[in-house]
């Protein structure tokens, strides 16, 4: 997860890492909080930020399925938007 308007880490850096762990074939999704910085404060965006979060323990940890309804872009293993 990455804010597109972050000054402190590019987001390129999260794209890189993005990339790489889908060249090894390792499950992974990158998901782009537009417009928000290294911290997110829009109350909105900052809701669905947590529920991603919310979602990949109860992918992971839990065993449970993605949680869906994130208002964020996601960029899926497959390389489509979700």
């Amino acid at each position: 997860m990455h804010g597109t308007a972050d000054t402190n880490v590019p987001i390129g850096e999260s794209i890189q890492m993005y990339t790489a762990l889908k060249l090894l074939g390792k499950p992974v999704e990158f998901i782009q909080v537009e417009g928000e910085n290294h911290a997110i404060y829009n109350y909105d965006k900052r809701i669905a930020w947590n529920n991603a979060i919310y979602a990949w323990f109860a992918k992971w940890l839990k065993g449970g399925t993605h949680a869906g309804g994130i208002q964020c872009t996601r960029k899926s293993n497959a390389g489509t938007d979700v």
